[in-house]
């Protein structure tokens, strides 16, 4: 690091402060109804509960920062195209990965509603069906 620093120009302090990133906290976040959520959350038995994630992974990856000499742009080329992405949506039941599904779409509220009937459902019990058809679909007005 000390000869980064003094290709640069640079103090050694300086190297270390240079490249950080920022850990960014919600505008929106209340702990009142965060509070609120995990009491509603520990009325539900654990063995009924069904977690849902859904992710996204870009085929092609690059660095977004580089180093240069103080006062130097860094430049760097990269397609102007959109890569594509492989997104992945499944469930945890039980200690057990259920539905797992890979796409190259987008997860669109029509793709998850059809995982959601056509995968989920049928792969889980009808009591963990209930509490999660209360949550997710009643308020928007599917069933």
């Amino acid at each position: 690091m000390r000869e980064l620093a003094e290709l640069f120009g640079c103090s050694l302090q300086a190297i270390f402060y240079a490249l950080k990133k920022k850990t960014f906290i919600y505008a929106e976040k209340s702990e009142e109804r965060r509070q609120e959520y995990l009491n509603e959350l520990r009325k539900i038995p654990v063995e009924t509960r069904v977690y849902v994630d859904e992710t996204g992974i870009n085929r092609v990856l690059q660095r977004e920062k580089g180093r240069a000499e103080k006062g130097k742009k860094v430049e760097g080329t990269k397609c102007g195209k959109r890569a594509k992405r492989v997104n992945t949506i499944g469930a945890l039941h039980n200690g057990k990965y259920v539905a797992i599904k890979c796409h190259t779409h987008s997860t669109t509220s029509e793709f998850f509603e059809q995982w959601f009937e056509d995968d989920l459902l049928p792969k889980v019990p009808k009591v963990v069906q209930l509490s999660w058809i209360t949550q997710v679909f009643i308020e928007k007005n599917i069933i």
